[in-house]
């Protein structure tokens, strides 16, 4: 099982989705520290571009490739 967890946002404001092992809270499937995450706030019509990290969403997709083998 995983979950989202917002870190700071690698350029620019807002934040950057990771995915983190629910066993696991100490890093993402990145290797991101998790005491590097932020707080995620509600979105606004004036709030900065949510982004995704593209290593942990990677890692999940090859996992959910391989369970499903």
């Amino acid at each position: 099982m995983y979950e989202m967890i917002a870190g700071p946002a690698t350029t620019g404001a807002g934040v950057t989705w990771h995915v983190r092992a629910k066993g696991d809270a100490g890093t993402t499937l990145c290797g991101q520290q998790t005491a590097q995450t932020v707080r995620a706030r509600p979105l606004s019509d004036d709030a900065p571009t949510e982004r995704y990290c593209s290593p942990c969403m990677s890692a999940v997709h090859e996992r959910m490739q391989s369970e499903a083998r």
